[in-house]
């Protein structure tokens, strides 16, 4: 073997080491797999979502620029929880609800439907709410309740004190007033029951997001989310199956901003225009978008900071909004579902060429 002189061991070492040492900056320069899959779905799914609010004149709401300013925090708390930026959102539309609504649902009997709501319904756990409650675990659960039931409870418990709230909180609800006259209607406004929101999903074709200033009693009860029943069981927001909304994800969304009215027992907030369109914006749209888009759930286990968090101990819309901003990213829980998402979205799209 021929000796090489001390120069020529130097340019073989350095032949040998080079893609080695260029090594990092060649994966640096590929990315993650998220931040491939990302700059894919921005490059190749463009979002635009068109929005409407959909007004109910019998009750207060917010004037337009604030509505007009949470649209805009919507679009940028999601851009940057979502890792999505070619998200945009077209201007907001205003029409009112009834014939909107009533035109979309027809004479349809939503099969969720619970109404004509009974004075008590059954606290035995059907095998439907047994498997919806396996998402969770049971000691997320037993959060909701006093400490005094939630030891030594089984699901069981847990769903026949749910139950029992239910059941109060459709009493509050049917003794709302307003200005003297009943907040809930829903044999004259279906528009105030959930499960006519999950048939008009269905059917409507006009939009991707829905604001309301409406009240709207949650009478899901195939399933039941603790968070919701046990605050208000009034509906704040909710992402489902929409087959013919414009985006073509096949999913819709909705938000009532009734919360930051003055209605008695629905009131949450009472904050300047600036605060209520990022409570509005952040803690509702951009929440109900994570549902749409890419059909994350709501969790009770996942950091403080998570668009996507609904922990027992609810904090206001304020509240909520300053948690958000403890940090400024895609929560590292929610990250591996966004990003297997938008790849069968993009898988998609490959098919269908």
């Amino acid at each position: 073997m021929t000796e090489l002189p001390p120069s020529g061991i130097l340019r073989r070492c350095f032949t040998l080491l080079a893609p080695l040492l260029l090594l990092p900056a060649l994966l640096g320069a590929c990315g993650s797999k998220d931040e491939r899959i990302d700059q894919a779905f921005d490059a190749q799914v463009p979002i635009t979502i068109r929005t409407v609010y959909l007004v109910d004149d019998r009750f207060p709401g917010l004037d337009q620029p604030t509505l007009e300013k949470a649209v805009k925090v919507a679009q940028q708390v999601a851009q940057e929880r979502f890792a999505l930026q070619k998200l945009t959102f077209l201007p907001l539309e205003v029409r009112p609800i009834g014939p909107w609504f009533t035109g979309v649902l027809g004479t349809a009997h939503p099969k969720e439907a619970t109404y004509p709501l009974r004075k008590s319904v059954s606290r035995q756990m059907n095998n439907e709410q047994e498997q919806f409650y396996r998402q969770f675990d049971l000691k997320e659960l037993l959060g909701f309740l006093p400490p005094e039931k939630a030891a030594g409870a089984t699901l069981a418990d847990f769903h026949r004190y749910l139950m029992q709230t239910w059941e109060m909180k459709l009493a509050k609800f049917k003794a709302l007033q307003y200005q003297g006259k009943s907040v809930f209607t829903p044999e004259q406004s279906p528009w105030q029951l959930a499960s006519n929101w999950m048939e008009v999903f269905r059917r409507q074709r006009g939009y991707d997001f829905m604001l309301t200033n409406t009240a709207i009693f949650y009478d899901l009860l195939d399933n039941p989310y603790p968070h919701t029943i046990f605050k208000h069981a009034k509906m704040g927001g909710m992402g489902e199956k929409s087959p013919h909304a414009p985006n073509g994800r096949g999913h819709a969304a909705m938000a009532s901003l009734v919360g930051f009215t003055n209605i008695e027992y629905l009131h949450e907030a009472d904050l300047p225009a600036e605060e209520a369109a990022e409570g509005l914006g952040a803690v509702l749209m951009a929440h109900e978008l994570g549902h749409m888009l890419f059909e994350l759930e709501d969790y009770y286990d996942h950091p403080r900071d998570c668009l996507m968090n609904t922990p027992p101990a609810a904090l206001g819309y304020h509240d909520a909004w300053v948690a958000l901003n403890t940090a400024h990213r895609v929560c590292p829980k929610c990250r591996p579902l966004i990003t297997a998402a938008k790849e069968h979205w993009l898988d998609s799209l490959q098919t269908r060429r």
